[in-house]
């Protein structure tokens, strides 16, 4: 009787999840971690997996050296570059199978169960995955926060920075969102270059909340920057180009914030997940889906 089980990571920009679960998929522990994008800060990623496997280990009774009894199968952050994926896998502790595929290829698959379909993931980044009958995938945006992840928090974040700080040149008119973004970074000149010189997707993303708090006041800026977050959005499902029929997923931190906004301008409502990343991890893990094999689609 095969008693190993598998960790599934959802490996964010912001944050971790891990749910252990045995040969069915059934979990036996869940837990939350710190950021994994082994891109940005690979020592950091790698911390955060050993301590999810510590902590659900531990809620299953496991002994957590006991490594190579187990599976590891992580969608995570930054791992388009197949390099990346193979300098990540040597610096994970060794378990008896390890898969890694990207974190928006892993929400996919968890979100159709493995069937073709589309999706969007706006959180900390923002990308879109197209899953295609022959089983292949392609991949829009996900450029990391400085070339792209046009809606994510990170983006939104940056926007918010790039207008305090136009409201303090006078090139705009300041509001609640400036005030609370003055805060977040600063109120001296040096204290916001330091600020600036550490910022992050994660501590870039992390301003996101402020935006959402300004808008709900009713601060026109904030507004401004979450409407064209929802057109980035929407441009990023049509940039998949999804049948009228085909399944059409949303998620991420920043679903429940965007949703409304992405559904009025693409005409259609967002179908049910039907898993997680996590579940998505499972399948690939498992054989039950396809591996991530990538394709360019399109472009210039």
């Amino acid at each position: 009787m095969d008693t190993s089980l598998t960790l599934c990571v959802d490996g964010g920009g912001s944050g971790s999840r891990a749910r252990l679960v045995d040969g069915n998929g059934k979990a036996t522990a869940e837990a939350a971690g710190g950021p994994c994008n082994p891109t940005t800060d690979l020592a950091a990623a790698v911390a955060a997996i050993s301590e999810l496997w510590r902590e659900t280990a531990g809620q299953a009774g496991i002994d957590p050296a006991d490594t190579a009894h187990h599976h590891l199968a992580i969608g995570a952050a930054g791992l388009v570059m197949p390099e990346a994926r193979c300098t990540f896998a040597d610096a994970l502790p060794a378990f008896q199978s390890t898969t890694i595929v990207t974190d928006g290829y892993a929400a996919l698959i968890g979100a159709g169960g493995g069937r073709p379909c589309s999706l969007i993931a706006m959180g900390t980044g923002a990308v879109g995955h197209k899953l295609m009958a022959d089983g292949r995938s392609f991949q829009r945006d996900g450029w990391s926060w400085l070339g792209g992840d046009r809606g994510s928090g990170a983006w939104i974040g940056r926007q918010a920075i790039e207008y305090a700080l136009m409201a303090r040149d006078s090139v705009v008119a300041g509001g609640e969102l400036t005030k609370a973004v003055d805060r977040a970074i600063g109120e001296s000149e040096g204290a916001v270059l330091a600020f600036l010189a550490k910022l992050t997707p994660g501590s870039a993303a992390a301003l996101a909340l402020l935006v959402m708090a300004a808008s709900e006041a009713g601060d026109a800026a904030a507004q401004d920057i979450l409407e064209r977050a929802g057109a980035h959005g929407a441009a990023l499902v049509r940039a998949l180009d999804p049948s009228p029929d085909e399944l059409v997923y949303l998620v991420g931190g920043l679903a429940d914030v965007l949703k409304d906004r992405i559904e009025a301008l693409i005409g259609r409502r967002f179908d049910e997940p039907q898993g997680d990343t996590m579940h998505g991890c499972f399948l690939i893990a498992t054989d039950q889906a396809p591996d991530e094999v990538r394709v360019v689609a399109g472009g210039g």
